[in-house]
């Protein structure tokens, strides 16, 4: 139901998953005690539909289970350069496994903090 809610559904309403947690982070919010989360998840993909275009149809998601996949693999990694998206009919196709509670550094940061520990 809460599907898009937050940001877009480029392959329409489902589950999104994805396999770089970069990608997780484009949809976290900070929360009021300066964290992040996002889960990990195991995922039963089971038969996959590829897409690789650059501009997917709409609702290309229901098209792919009406044609009896299982999951959508948007790849926009061939299509554009950045990350493969795995999409999902069946909530119950994933797991979540872990709450990742993490804070945003800037590289500037990390590499000052990297310094200040090794010394």
């Amino acid at each position: 139901d809460r599907a898009g809610s937050h940001r877009g559904t480029m392959y329409g309403p489902a589950l999104y998953l994805a396999e770089c947690s970069s990608k997780a982070d484009e949809y976290a919010d900070t929360g009021p005690d300066g964290l992040c989360r996002m889960l990990l998840c195991r995922a039963t993909l089971g038969r996959m539909m590829i897409d690789s275009k650059k501009q997917p149809g709409p609702n290309l998601a229901l098209r792919c289970r009406e044609l009896g996949y299982d999951t959508l693999c948007g790849d926009r990694w061939r299509a554009v350069g950045t990350f493969r998206e795995f999409v999902l009919h069946d909530s119950n196709q994933a797991y979540p496994s872990y709450i990742v509670y993490y804070r945003r550094v800037s590289e500037p940061d990390l590499m000052r903090q990297v310094r200040e520990t090794s010394q």
